[in-house]
């Protein structure tokens, strides 16, 4: 069979680099992966939460924040420090960040996909098996973000802080509109959709003293 018939090369992808032979069609042709090897700079592994959404509301997490559920999450992540070796780790809601001035063990995109999404959701799960008895289906996917520079590393932290800042101006007033003013989570997040922080710090003082203490 032709080389041009192997599926990585239909699909578009790069040649696997220890399959890409010349030879016959073969069953390690089907194994479709990029190859990718991460350069030996400064590199940030983000990891994100799957099925957060499910899992705040079957375990009935307290909201807006819950103390149980961020140290899980931080359990995630310090699993991570000592096979890997992270300088730095930026936690919050359901994403863990890692910052690395390279990656030692190995560099190829998928394994450090895999390995750390696997080691990271198995030790989340155990540490909600710690208090729950049955916990839905939930982990962590993965990605890497190769960076030039310390610099950029910097803007990278800055960007994930302002998110965690955004992230959590909405939650809190999200709670207060369904607590003060009875609206369903649909309603109030159609309510604050496009609503800027200064509007917000206004719409929480109104409905809660406390409130502004909380946000600046």
């Amino acid at each position: 069979m032709p080389a041009k018939a192997r599926p990585w090369k239909r699909l578009g992808m790069p040649p696997p680099k220890s399959e890409a032979s010349g030879g016959e069609l073969s069953l390690k042709d089907f194994e479709v992966y990029s190859g990718i090897e991460v350069p030996e700079k400064w590199l940030v592994v983000r990891l994100d939460g799957w099925g957060f959404h499910g899992l705040t509301h079957t375990l009935k997490f307290k909201r807006p924040f819950d103390k149980f559920l961020a140290q899980c999450v931080s359990a995630a992540a310090e699993v991570l420090f000592l096979p890997f070796n992270p300088v730095f780790a930026y936690c919050f809601s359901d994403e863990i960040n890692l910052v690395f001035p390279r990656v030692a063990g190995f560099r190829r995109v998928e394994k450090i996909d895999s390995v750390f999404a696997a080691l990271s959701s198995t030790t989340f799960l155990l540490q909600l098996r710690k208090k729950f008895r049955n916990v839905p289906a939930v982990g962590f996917d993965c990605r890497c973000i190769p960076l030039e520079k310390v610099a950029l590393v910097h803007d990278y932290l800055y960007w994930r802080q302002a998110e965690c800042f955004r992230n959590h101006n909405n939650a809190y007033a999200q709670h207060l509109l369904k607590k003060k003013d009875k609206l369903s989570s649909r309603s109030a997040a159609k309510k604050l959709a496009g609503i800027k922080a200064p509007a917000l710090f206004k719409l929480c003082k109104q409905r809660h003293r406390g409130a502004c203490l909380l946000l600046e």
